[in-house]
């Protein structure tokens, strides 16, 4: 009797042994991937995170403050700074009196351009002081509010991130504000509002851009005094730099 029993019970254990060394594979082929190889799907999360860091990462040798522009950025509309310097000539009509140039300075805002496109328009909004001196050695300051409303033709690079030129041509409106012969207000008998033609050229490159152009009087200034019926003609030489 207990022979028997002896046998049923190692039996039993026998058989409780060999399924379970036949059901382990099995298992383990139907387990999650993480409770086969944890290692292996910390290399997998890993790659999945890190790669979009990798595609998205700046270009290797661009600095963070470059003044470089994305291609993606040429939306060619923009604002800006200038300034500029100034040689303005009176054309005088009068036998017995002579005016020459001196240099002069100017600073404002522009907007526009289209730098992707081949024809832009600019507005600018400048204050600027036009010098000059006649034979006796007086000092001549004539302190306008420029308006240009001017037209670009471009050529070369489309590109912010190149070098791209471009003509310009338009009228442009100066507002009087006042006139000083050795720093003393003289005003009074000054056109409030002249009307000129300005033409010229310019390069731009990254957000520089450096601009030369004429700026011909259209209106005598005065019809009294010394400068009766005299006109203006200013070369005005631009510096530009653009925010966006």
């Amino acid at each position: 009797m207990r022979a028997g029993v002896k046998r049923f019970a190692y039996g039993a254990l026998i058989a409780f042994v060999m399924q379970a060394v036949v059901a382990g594979p099995a298992e383990a082929q139907t387990a999650p991937a993480a409770d086969r190889n944890p290692e292996a799907t910390l290399k997998l999360d890993y790659a999945t995170a890190v790669r979009p860091l990798v595609t998205t990462a700046a270009p290797a040798g661009r600095s963070r403050t470059s003044f470089l522009r994305q291609d993606d950025d040429d939306s060619g509309i923009g604002v800006g700074v200038l300034g500029m310097i100034t040689r303005t000539s009176f054309d005088v009509d009068s036998d017995f009196f002579d005016i020459n140039s001196r240099t002069g300075y100017g600073f404002g805002l522009w907007v526009g351009g289209n730098r992707d496109g081949l024809v832009g328009f600019t507005g600018e909004f400048i204050y600027v002081v036009r010098k000059a001196e006649d034979a006796a050695g007086n000092d001549y300051e004539f302190k306008v509010f420029q308006i240009p409303a001017v037209f670009h033709i471009n050529f070369g690079s489309r590109s912010v991130n190149g070098i791209g030129g471009y003509i310009v041509v338009g009228p442009s409106f100066a507002i009087n504000l006042g006139e000083e012969l050795n720093g003393e207000d003289f005003g009074g008998d000054f056109s409030g509002v002249d009307i000129g033609i300005i033409g010229g050229a310019g390069v731009e490159f990254f957000r520089f851009g450096i601009e030369g152009r004429g700026n011909w009087g259209l209106k005598s200034i005065t019809d009294e005094g010394a400068f009766a019926d005299s006109k203006t003609f200013t070369f005005e030489l631009l510096g530009k730099f653009a925010f966006n």
